[in-house]
């Protein structure tokens, strides 16, 4: 959706663009949604961040919890099972590194 700078909704749009691609399945589409929620947190403050604080700590908080389930799951899959089943325990490390880095 186009998005007119003259609404004074602009910032809200991006910030909101971002923060729902921050858990994308895929790793580059989650890194450019956070360099682009700390570009204009640098360019227009810390009320980006405060906008986002909630679901940001919260996608670290699952991220963290779903980790600790995995590791056992994984120990039990790498006997014997396939690479693409141990990936998927795995893949929520890159929706943590992306929250961190946001």
């Amino acid at each position: 959706a186009v998005v007119s700078t003259q609404s004074g909704n602009y910032g809200r749009a991006v910030s909101n663009s971002g923060q729902q691609y921050l858990s994308h399945n895929e790793s580059r589409v989650r890194a450019a949604a956070g360099q682009l929620l700390g570009s204009l947190a640098k360019s227009k403050g810390i009320g980006v961040y405060l906008s986002c604080k909630t679901e940001l700590l919260s996608n670290i908080i699952v991220s963290l919890e779903r980790h600790e389930e995995a590791d056992n799951k994984i120990k039990e899959k790498l006997n014997g099972q396939s690479p693409e089943s141990v990936f998927h325990d795995t893949a929520g490390w890159g929706n943590l590194e992306t929250n961190m880095k946001a």
